[in-house]
């Protein structure tokens, strides 16, 4: 699940960068050997939800990356040179905080094995790391509720169904 929904992370990222103005808040996968459905919010659908808290008075939390903690690091975990980005978010009306940290190799593993250049690591990293600080700020309840606010106002079209990867290198 981890797996497959960084990778479509990975591509909303891209798709964004490239100009795309791209509708999924929230992406959903099957889960084959568990037998259920897991549901959780994309890149984008973490930042929807942060902007909705914060635009209303009456949710309790306004969420918001502190400029001061950002922090880029190149870095080299199990012999992969990339880039680490960490970053701080703060709740300015509970005054609870949150680091969020994602590393982003400078080259990935695709299919048949090959390697291939990860482009735009550093704004992948950045949007990640901004994705799992802001994250840990909002509710369970709340994302839940965001979460079913959201499929139904789209109807279903800011749901990204997302499958497994054919390869994931180990």
């Amino acid at each position: 699940v981890v797996i497959a929904s960084e990778l479509a992370d990975d591509a909303l990222i891209e798709k964004e960068i490239m100009g795309e103005i791209l509708p999924f808040f929230v992406y959903r996968f099957a889960d084959k050997e568990g037998g259920k459905e897991v549901v959780g919010l994309t890149v984008k659908g973490v930042n929807e939800v942060v902007r909705r808290l914060g635009k209303n008075p009456k949710s309790g939390s306004k969420i918001r990356i502190n400029p001061q903690y950002i922090v880029k690091e190149e870095k080299e975990y199990d012999g992969q040179k990339g880039i680490e980005v960490s970053v701080f978010a703060e709740d300015l009306v509970t005054g609870n905080s949150a680091w969020g940290v994602k590393f982003e190799p400078y080259f990935k593993v695709g299919r048949e094995n090959k390697r291939y250049a990860n482009t735009f690591a550093v704004e992948k990293a950045l949007s990640k790391a901004e994705r799992n600080a802001k994250r840990k700020l909002i509710s369970e309840g709340a994302a839940t509720k965001m979460i079913q606010l959201l499929i139904a106002e789209g109807k279903g079209q800011h749901v990204q169904a997302i499958a497994a990867p054919a390869y994931v290198a180990t």
